[in-house]
């Protein structure tokens, strides 16, 4: 992460894919706010966030954890 001189703070893609696997794990939605035409959101786009609803500022986006196939438990025999 790291600051822009507007006191804006930003965060690479990595960085949000590690977050996002996080609240995948722990079935955490994710939602966030962007400036209208702000390139930010297209790659928040990219990490599956949808639009929730937007005003003339701002756009607000929503991401639901995906779910991820369990493995199956094989009990031991013995």
């Amino acid at each position: 992460m790291s600051s822009d001189p507007g006191g804006q703070v930003t965060c690479g893609a990595g960085a949000v894919r590690g977050l996002l696997e996080e609240c995948d794990r722990d079935g955490t939605s994710v939602r966030l706010n962007v400036l209208q035409g702000s390139p930010a959101r297209r790659l928040y786009e990219r990490h599956g966030f949808t639009l929730e609803t937007e005003d003339p500022v701002d756009v607000f986006m929503v991401r639901e954890p995906r779910i991820r196939p369990v493995e199956p438990v094989f009990a031991q025999q013995g």
